[in-house]
């Protein structure tokens, strides 16, 4: 259980809140429940993964997406 709960954190600090999760749905099954520090883990990374997903993964300005017309072309 100890090698499952440290895959866990491994894919949370990697920023893969979806491995991380996965991993703690095991141990959730296998143990019957979550304790405290793993329940806050939990929290964390689908806190975490839902701020992705309104971002599209984008943790600062979005970029800008190319002119798709010549009257959306930018003249200097």
């Amino acid at each position: 259980m100890a090698q499952t709960a440290e895959w866990a954190a491994t894919a949370e600090s990697a920023g893969d809140y979806v491995g991380a999760l996965a991993w703690l749905d095991v141990l959730e099954v296998v143990l019957g429940g979550l304790d405290e520090p793993l329940g806050a883990m939990r929290r964390r990374c689908v806190r975490l993964l839902a701020a992705d997903a309104s971002t599209d993964g984008h943790t600062g300005p979005r970029p800008r997406r190319p002119a798709e017309s010549a009257s959306e072309q930018v003249v200097n």
